[in-house]
């Protein structure tokens, strides 16, 4: 291939990621509108922005897959559209942001739900005198507490004025709290949870909750999945992930081998240093593996399912690789299949591939101590992920990240104990 050659290929799309994901966005609202159009499409997606959206709230099931599809395109656009005005580079954990981003618009997240939050973030960075552009990321990773914007207007005790200028009122503050909250309690899991915001976001909600049901605000998680909708979102995988392959091969802005791809976080520290198309490859790579790991183990796609493998192909750009990320899925399956054997249950149901697909986000403790602690860690974040929701009622969206900060908390005491170097 010629320079001339390579330089026109990343002057048309490849090698301004801006114009890459929004493309891709728009691509999802166009899928979006192929599934479903006219009333019906209208009407669920007004489902999802007046439904109450805390866990497990799947998209598919209240609006259809349709209006899921132009929700998760909308929620990317508006949080491209942010991190475009903050100037934030689109690189390491910018695009594991948008992948947590969309991935959340299966479960919860919407365009009104999430702006509030995101102002607050905006003011809370005028309130250090401090560029947006500093904030923006957390900003938007804080929506993960984007019910309690909306949980508020279903209080039978509440009209609608008040319930409506209290949810936005706590948005805010939610936003304004979330970035030294986060920048703390990273220090509890020395930065071995990719998910830090969902962890500091998991104590903010469970705060909020305690308050909430002081005042006889009650109410109890939602349990709602979909299940008909497998192949579709199978073919929207596919789309994905060989969308960022394409992209990968037009950005053309560096050679590397499979090795480099397997092991991308042992051979490079920085992500936000890799070539696009080293990152579009791992992303694409990744994508393709989950949606593989699922046929292969006869799971159904639904949209918390959906939501944890968009994070996974988000933070392939931001710390995870399938060397790092495997060991954890085996713990999760692992916990898992000793459940199984005193209370049968599907080995491979949705709820727990979901779980083994977000618990990569302990991938850096894996990493960083060996394929055992991956295992052990794993182990742990399923049997956290699946009891500690009734903590904050479902308000923090990112609750496995609330899980994997609790299990990286809880193990590296003993792992620094016991642990010795090669």
């Amino acid at each position: 291939m010629t320079q001339e050659e390579s330089t026109w290929r990343q002057n048309i799309l490849f090698h301004k990621p801006y114009r890459v994901h929004s493309i891709l966005y728009f691509i999802y609202i166009l899928q979006g509108l192929l599934y479903s159009s006219g009333d019906s499409l209208v009407n669920g997606w007004h489902v999802l922005l007046t439904t109450p959206d805390i866990l497990v709230s799947d998209a598919i099931a209240l609006g259809g897959l349709g209006a899921a599809l132009v929700n998760v395109g909308c929620v990317g656009l508006l949080a491209l559209g942010v991190m475009k005005i903050a100037g934030v580079e689109l690189k390491g954990l910018a695009l594991g942001t948008l992948g947590l981003a969309t991935g959340f618009a299966f479960l919860g997240k919407n365009p009104l739900n999430i702006l509030p939050i995101i102002l607050g973030g905006y003011l809370y960075s005028k309130y250090k005198q401090a560029p947006f552009k500093d904030y923006a990321l957390v900003a938007i990773l804080s929506s993960c507490l984007a019910p309690v914007v909306t949980q508020l207007l279903h209080f039978p005790q509440l009209s609608f004025p008040v319930a409506i200028s209290c949810g936005l009122a706590l948005g805010i503050a939610v936003g304004f709290i979330m970035p030294p909250l986060a920048t703390t309690v990273r220090q509890l899991h020395h930065g071995y949870n990719l998910y830090n915001v969902g962890f500091a976001a998991g104590f903010l909600g469970v705060l909020i909750y305690t308050l909430w049901c002081n005042m006889g605000l009650k109410f109890t998680p939602a349990s709602i999945w979909s299940s008909d909708c497998h192949q579709e979102l199978a073919i929207f995988l596919g789309v994905l992930s060989c969308y960022y392959l394409l992209c990968a091969w037009g950005a053309g802005d560096a050679k590397f081998t499979l090795r480099d791809i397997i092991f991308t976080d042992k051979l490079h520290s920085n992500y936000g240093t890799l070539p696009y198309s080293l990152i579009y490859t791992n992303m694409g790579f990744l994508g393709l593996s989950c949606l593989l790991l699922v046929m292969m183990l006869k799971g159904t796609l639904c949209g918390p399912v959906m939501s944890s493998i968009l994070a996974v192909v988000g933070f392939a750009a931001a710390g995870k690789s399938i060397t790092s990320g495997a060991p954890v899925v085996a713990g999760v399956f692992l916990a898992a299949g000793v459940s199984n054997l005193v209370l049968p249950t599907p080995l491979f149901s949705s709820s727990v591939l979901s779980a083994a697909f977000f618990a990569t986000a302990l991938s850096p403790l894996c990493r960083r101590y060996g394929p055992f602690w991956g295992v052990v860690a794993g182990y742990l974040h399923l049997t956290l992920a699946t009891n500690i929701t009734s903590f904050h009622g479902g308000l923090n969206l990112y609750n496995n990240g609330f899980a994997a900060g609790l299990a990286a908390m809880l193990l590296l005491p003993i792992i620094q104990a016991c642990y010795h170097e090669p």
